[in-house]
């Protein structure tokens, strides 16, 4: 089965470019999360501005440029962040994503494009920061996207809209539209709106996306593995020789094995753990064990 490899995905495409965006938009984003830490979308899709206009105020001072690519980049930032372990202190996908909302709505505005034009059998649309071509039927709704927003961007998509609507005269059958917009579709999806964010790449088979997590698990320090065996080695074979040297004590001694126990975990001998001695017979013990070459207690009840 396919997947999506986000991890990887976040760490190739997503991270270096969220490292390159100007500082300005990094301060844009921080804002961002402040702002509009609580307010939420309207009927049309749309996060709500804060009151006062200055976040607005300060995205309509972005070029257009650079305000698509910060919302193309910032939502997938967000979008493919992997765990904590990984991302560290990223910003989370609810902070990403109003960002990239906030942006298309400015985009929009400035190319003149509806937030979702649904009526229309093709148009153009933006989301995170790139113009999608759409086409819509009753019984079909495709769309690719094919360029970045911005006055470059918005010549292309306009030209391979041209060339869509042109796949789509003369044939009067819906089922024909709908067939001929499909096939459009797949051809234009050959080419990616943003040549270095292009995750094609990262729709995997399962298995390979289980490889591909363990050759970015990182290396383990073997000279500290090996030193960590070899101490814990030492420190059960010390506790083991005690206990064998204990043991092999009190068998030459002729005493009883029973109700003896070593106790690693405080590195001392017990009797009487298991049946309790009498008072003479604890005091027959003691004189027995002055010479035990071992720290030991002597219990005077059962455990």
């Amino acid at each position: 089965m396919k997947t999506f490899d986000y991890e990887n995905a976040w760490q190739d495409l997503a991270l270096p470019a969220f490292n390159q965006l100007p500082e300005k938009i990094r301060l844009l984003l921080d804002e961002t999360t402040k702002q509009a830490a609580d307010l939420h979308q309207d009927k049309n899709l749309r996060v709500i501005w804060p009151e006062n206009g200055k976040l607005r105020a300060a995205f309509e001072a972005v070029d257009s440029d650079t305000l698509a690519r910060a919302a193309r980049v910032i939502y997938y930032f967000g979008h493919w962040r992997p765990c904590a372990s990984v991302a560290g202190n990223a910003p989370a996908s609810g902070e990403s994503w109003k960002f990239a909302n906030y942006a298309d709505q400015i985009l929009r505005l400035r190319f003149n494009l509806p937030d979702r034009d649904n009526a229309a059998s093709v148009s153009l649309q933006i989301h995170e920061g790139t113009i999608r071509v759409c086409y819509s039927s009753p019984d079909s709704w495709t769309w690719h996207e094919v360029a970045p927003a911005t006055d470059s961007g918005m010549k292309a998509a306009g030209g391979i809209a041209v060339s869509l609507r042109g796949e789509l005269a003369g044939k009067s059958k819906r089922e024909d539209r709908d067939n001929a917009a499909w096939l459009f579709m797949e051809k234009i999806k050959q080419i990616p709106a943003w040549s270095d964010l292009d995750s094609s790449g990262y729709i995997v088979e399962e298995t390979e996306l289980e490889i591909r997590r363990v050759a970015r698990m990182p290396k383990p320090d073997k000279a500290k593995l090996i030193a960590e065996i070899n101490r814990d080695f030492e420190t059960e074979l010390a506790s083991k020789t005690i206990e064998r040297d204990g043991k092999l004590w009190l068998v030459e001694h002729d005493l009883p094995l029973d109700n003896a126990i070593y106790y690693n975990h405080t590195g001392k001998w017990c009797f009487g753990w298991r049946h309790t001695l009498s008072t003479e017979a604890r005091e027959m013990l003691l004189a027995a064990l002055a010479p035990f070459p071992f720290p030991y207690d002597v219990d005077t009840k059962a455990h």
